[in-house]
Parts: structure tokens; sequence; C-alpha cells
């Protein structure tokens, strides 16, 4: 269970991260032709002015012309500068901006059913179960003569076991096999950004949920 919720919290940061890397390219998109339209405005405003003064100009009526026909196109002008540089602020603050998500908790020996044993532990039950074992061996092997009856005591015999390394092999394959959800080794896995279940390689249309995978979700 703990490759299991390692891969699976992975794999969630995997598409939080690309899920707000979207988000964030098609914000700078959106801010960026917001800018670019008000500088065109502000271009276009100065043109304007421009063309009043020099038309004013050609006509000798530079006396005949008024302030306010110069005022309102220069507070525009103002305004559209104000709203620029707020544009600008924040764009600046989402190209900084970074996804936020939980890092997973280590694996620990006290976290699993099979708390996993220290060397110590390894070495005194080792020393603790070799007596024994030697201690047999020699109760086995030993032809003590019996003095009252003349009789010798036969040493057991121990009937050998098979046993077979591949099939000790390929029950452990399937046991991991199993544990990873009936994965081989090296496989990807699809999953959607909406619900979050396992999906093909070349699904679009989620069949769970029934939102496409690689539009809906950044919408």
């Amino acid at each position: 269970m703990g490759i299991l919720s390692d891969l699976k919290s992975k794999v969630k940061r995997g598409v939080e991260r690309t899920e707000h890397k979207s988000k964030q390219v098609l914000e700078i998109s959106r801010l960026t032709i917001l800018i670019r339209r008000k500088r065109e405005t502000e271009q276009e405003l100065y043109r304007r002015l421009g063309r009043e003064v020099y038309t004013k100009w050609q006509r000798k009526e530079t006396e005949a012309l008024e302030w306010g026909q110069v005022e309102a196109p220069l507070k525009e002008v103002n305004q559209v500068r104000k709203k620029i540089a707020e544009l600008e602020k924040e764009l600046e603050k989402v190209k900084n901006s970074q996804v936020q998500y939980s890092e997973p908790k280590p694996l620990t020996a006290a976290s699993t059913k099979n708390p996993l044993p220290s060397p110590d532990q390894d070495d005194a039950s080792g020393q603790s179960a070799r007596p024994e074992t030697e201690e047999g061996v020699n109760a086995n092997t030993a032809h003590p003569s019996d003095g009252m009856n003349g009789t010798v005591s036969q040493p057991k015999t121990f009937e050998a076991v098979p046993y077979s390394m591949n099939a000790v092999s390929k029950k452990e394959g399937e046991q991991q096999n199993h544990k990873l959800g009936g994965l081989d080794e090296g496989t990807a896995i699809f999953i959607c950004p909406h619900c979050g279940d396992q999906v093909e390689e070349d699904t679009e249309i989620c069949p769970h949920c029934r939102k496409n995978i690689y539009q809906d979700v950044w919408i």
C-alpha cells in the first residue's frame, strides 16, 4: 500500500503542477493582450490629439484652438497609462506565482502493519537460534552405547522436501503485481484530472465524468 500511495501522490502533484502551469500561461496571455490593446489605444489618442493640433495649425487657426479640445484627449491618455501600469503589476504577480501542494509523509517502519526489524534484533534472534540448532545436531549425530542392555541408539533421519525457487519467485511477483493494481513494472498510468479515475492513453472524453481531459480542465 505504501508504493501505491506514493504513486498516487506523485501523480496528483504532477496534475496539480500541470494544471497550475496551464492556467498561468492562459492568464499571462490574457494580460499581455489587454496591455497591448491599451497601448494601441494610447497611441490612437496621441494621433488624434496631434491630428487636431496639426489641422488647426494648417488652417492658421492656432489661436482659435480651445483648451477643452486638448484637455479631453490628455485625460484619456492619463487614464489609459494608469490602467497599463495596473495590468503590468498583475502580470508580474502571475509570472511569480507558484503552485502550492502538500508534501507526502515519508514512509516509516512504524506506519506499516509489519514493522521492519532493527539490525540489533536480527543479531539477537540469530544468536539465540544458533545454540539450539547446534545442540539438536549434536543430539542426533551422537551414538551413545547403553551399558545395561548393550543397544546403540540410531540417529534420526530427515526426509528432504523439494523446494522450487521459481515457484516462490513467481508467487512473490504475483503478490507485488496485485499491490500495484495489476500493472507491470514500467507501465504508464493515465489519470483524468477531473475525477481522478484511470483512463486509456488515447482517451479524450473521460468515460467516468464525461469531461474533456485536455480542454475543459483549463476553462
